[in-house]
């Protein structure tokens, strides 16, 4: 660095950086010349410093460290929960490596450390979810930062119920649900079938019809975005009705053994009694729809025919026995 001055005239020369040496001329009168020295840059950035020499500025700058600024990040994703909440992302660099810090979600923000210099800290919130699982990013100091959040899907019903008459008809769920949230409608029952909205998303429709019922009043359900839905049906025209064969048999004095038929409406229940304390029920004391009793007649020692009853079914069966 050469210095003009006047004859006479005296100036000095001093470094206002540490990596910056005069290594002579620190001080001069009239024309001279100032040597200086630079340090090797040890930092991933660029530097600048600067001497005063006879009263002026002169400036340096030197490139960054060679191989330039590396960036981490830690840790690189999280998980949470459908709740809305917050958390940090450290970031580590060199002394002078300058960063940011952006969300790419609209669900996700930065609440501080969007931009920063060496080692940081990056803090964010993230809003509750009601839709859904769902996976956002952020881009801190040119890395990739994952955040994965639940499912915060909810699912409602309305009706919860129906009922019908015996001719059965044809009804309608309406389902609740939030934007995107995926449910499926499924019968439990033989005797109702669903016809529209087997699967949806969001808010929907299941329609539904219920089979005409010749027999006893049923219940059945619908399993319909996780939620139970429940149908009652009246029983069929004049309610059961019940028929049992053969209606009466005839034993010889030693005894024996028979059955009943029942022929009864699929649900319809039925009971069967003795009338008779030689008459024992042996299976089928009670039952529903179609069905079979059997009893057992003991020995007669009375000497004289005798006639005894079971109830079956709300039917009569005769039991004789002769002497």
């Amino acid at each position: 660095m050469n210095v003009t001055a006047g004859t006479g005239c005296a100036w000095t020369a001093v470094s206002n950086a540490a990596w910056i040496t005069i290594t002579a001329g620190a001080t001069g009168s009239g024309n001279g010349t100032v040597n200086y020295s630079v340090a090797s840059n040890t930092v991933a950035s660029p530097r600048t410093g600067t001497m005063t020499i006879a009263g002026q500025t002169f400036t340096v700058n030197q490139d960054a460290a060679s191989g330039g600024c590396t960036y981490s990040i830690s840790p690189t994703s999280n998980s949470v929960g459908a709740g809305s909440g917050s958390a940090t992302v450290s970031v580590t660099t060199q002394t002078g490596c300058t960063w940011t810090a952006v969300s790419n979600a609209g669900w996700i923000s930065i609440t501080s450390g969007s931009s920063g210099t060496g080692n940081g800290t990056v803090s964010y919130s993230f809003t509750a979810n009601t839709g859904p699982a769902r996976s956002g990013t952020m881009t801190i100091a040119g890395q990739t930062f994952t955040l994965n959040q639940s499912s915060g899907c909810s699912f409602a019903i309305n009706p919860s119920s129906q009922s019908f008459a015996a001719s059965g008809g044809a009804g309608s769920v309406t389902v609740t649900a939030g934007t995107g949230c995926t449910w499926t409608a499924t019968s439990n029952a033989a005797w109702i079938t669903i016809t529209a909205g087997a699967t949806g998303s969001g808010n929907g429709t299941v329609g539904f019809t219920v089979a005409s019922n010749s027999g006893a009043s049923r219940t059945g359900t619908l399993t319909i975005a996780g939620q139970t839905f429940t149908v009652t049906q009246s029983a069929g025209g004049g309610g059961c009705t019940y028929s049992i064969t053969p209606t009466s048999k005839v034993f010889t004095s030693i005894g024996g053994v028979a059955a009943v038929n029942i022929t009864a409406g699929a649900g319809c229940a039925w009971t069967s009694v003795s009338n008779a304390s030689w008459i024992t029920i042996t299976s089928g004391a009670s039952g529903s729809g179609n069905g079979q009793t059997k009893y057992q007649v003991s020995a007669n020692s009375t000497g004289s025919q005798r006639v005894g009853t079971l109830t079956i079914a709300g039917q009569t069966h005769t039991v004789t026995q002769n002497p």
